[in-house]
């Protein structure tokens, strides 16, 4: 059976400058090489879930500009359904990103047309919410969408993942709406505050989700719920771009899920996704395919 999926989330063109260091504040430096490509952790989602054999659904906005006609082209031309994209007055989202040498990244974004994406738009895609097996969604948008897709979620029997990224404070409500939140440590700690990773996704925990996964780069990750918490191991590969590595993640993870798999098998077969993003330069040009993350599946199987 095709997986099936309903992504709510942004949409953005990103600017990626590679540069031998990142800045202090106040330092400028050269960039070594300029790119442009299409992005926002929704879309990037949606077609990391896409080339790993999911039905996708796209909900969000974009600009009545060309960068927001490419990123509709672009999604179309991954297999992605966009009839749920509509157009905003405000221009296209853009993300501004700063990649060194080692692949860590500074990255800024301006929202733009993702600021339109509210009740009103998650509303219209009710009936291919109530399709799919799973909603995935983030908090690149504004957060009344993201109620609206997680209650219309729940009052469908449809499972949910939130990734907490980037990181906003939630109301009470939307923590108990969710089945499983994903958050890396740097999110996971302004949530509930620094400290053990054990500690951090038991806070998280209690808020009210069914699950929580951590993610913690080349340590793997680390599920919680409430049968207990088991840390997941990572895999070494050599990183060239960490850009989109929570999206490759996030995006492997719905659609184990959404296929079956027991948890901690979809954690370690999305930790393989994640992996490989990170070996190549970009964002949704870096995303694997089902066929790459099962090969390296295979292989981390072989060696635990």
């Amino acid at each position: 059976m095709i997986p099936r999926i309903v992504v709510v989330g942004s949409l953005h063109v990103d600017l990626m400058l590679r540069v031998g260091r990142l800045p202090e504040p106040g330092e400028t430096v050269l960039g070594e090489e300029l790119r442009m490509g299409m992005g926002g952790k929704g879309a990037n989602q949606a077609v990391a879930a896409a080339r790993l054999g999911a039905r996708v659904w796209m909900v969000g906005k974009v600009g009545r500009d060309e960068y927001g006609r490419r990123m509709v082209e672009n999604l179309r031309k991954e297999g992605v359904d966009t009839s749920h994209v509509g157009k905003d007055e405000r221009p296209s989202g853009m993300a501004l990103i700063l990649v060194d040498g080692r692949g860590e990244n500074l990255i800024g974004v301006y929202p733009g047309a993702d600021l339109g994406c509210g009740r009103r738009e998650v509303e219209r895609a009710r009936e291919v919410l109530r399709e799919a097996d799973l909603l995935l969604t983030q908090l690149e948008i504004p957060l009344t969408a993201v109620e609206r897709a997680l209650e219309l979620a729940a009052g469908e029997g449809k499972k949910s993942l939130l990734n907490l990224a980037p990181f906003r404070p939630l109301p009470n409500r939307m923590w108990r709406r969710v089945d499983l939140v994903v958050a890396n440590w740097g999110e996971a700690s302004r949530a509930v505050g620094e400290g053990r990773v054990e500690e951090m996704a038991e806070k998280l925990l209690r808020r009210g989700p069914e699950g929580v996964v951590i993610t913690l780069g080349e340590g793997g990750a680390y599920l919680r719920t409430e049968r207990g918490g088991k840390r997941i191991p990572g895999v070494k590969v050599r990183v060239r771009d960490t850009t989109g590595a929570g999206d490759a993640f996030c995006g492997a993870l719905a659609v184990a899920l959404a296929s079956g798999r027991p948890l901690e098998e979809a954690v370690l077969w999305a930790n393989c996704a994640g992996a490989l993003a990170t070996t190549r330069m970009g964002a949704q040009e870096a995303l694997p395919t089902g066929e790459e993350v099962n090969r390296l599946f295979r292989r981390v199987k072989n060696l635990r």
